[in-house]
């Protein structure tokens, strides 16, 4: 198999913790409250809660509507990425919503407006929002690639490789996704993946056992 190599914008531990930082300077934090998103549930933004999240711990799926009514996967945010930042600079009304799929997530949330005036008072915390943006871009061009130029075979492919590099671990997915989940992440259909996991499974490549998925073979590695 041959993939587009994967963004590495920004992958150290550090500079994901560096947006986390900086909200706890007590200047930027008093616009901030923490709260959790319980697992399965779904937060609309913007919302009477909240317009923008940062993520604690735990894994968003970011998804929006499509005018037909049907669900678009738009990226994952995990701890230090930024979820809806549009809504704090602009009357945006793009429908937006984030899902605890497989855990509790903890979050800080800024209700509209309370971020753009974090700005204000910490340039530490404008530099590391924009890095974080920076990052996400990377991924999501990286998604809009992977779109273009592959066939859904190797679309499902480099899915997996990437929520285990997600993870941490080598080769290895502790929660793999629902096959409608993985569908909606790579634009097709939950009877096309589970088909394509059952030819994969059949040549070798990859070994199930319950939640855990494991990619078998020098195939998977760059």
């Amino acid at each position: 198999m041959t993939f587009p190599k994967f963004c590495e914008h920004s992958a150290q531990p550090s500079d994901r913790l560096a947006l986390l930082l900086a909200i706890s300077n007590e200047a930027v934090s008093i616009f901030a409250q923490r709260f959790n998103l319980p697992k399965g549930h779904r937060l609309e933004l913007p919302s009477q809660v909240s317009a923008t999240l940062v993520v604690i711990s735990g894994s968003l799926s970011i998804r929006t509507l499509l005018p037909n009514g049907d669900e678009a996967f738009i990226g994952e945010a995990e701890t230090g990425d930024l979820v809806g930042e549009a809504f704090a600079f602009d009357n945006c009304d793009a429908p937006l919503f984030a899902v605890a799929e497989n855990a509790d997530v903890e979050a800080w949330r800024f209700a509209r407006g309370h971020f753009a005036k974090a700005f204000d008072v910490s340039p530490e915390f404008a530099r590391a929002v924009a890095r974080a943006m920076s990052r996400r871009l990377c991924t999501t061009s990286q998604r809009i690639i992977e779109a273009a130029m592959l066939r859904m075979p190797q679309r499902l492919a480099a899915e997996l490789l990437r929520l285990a590099e997600m993870e941490g671990q080598e080769l290895t997915i502790t929660r793999l996704p629902t096959h409608q989940n993985l569908a909606l992440r790579i634009g097709t259909q939950r009877e096309a993946v589970t088909k394509e996991l059952g030819r994969m499974r059949r040549a070798g490549v990859i070994r199930r056992q319950g939640a855990t998925l494991q990619l078998i073979g020098s195939t998977w590695r760059n």
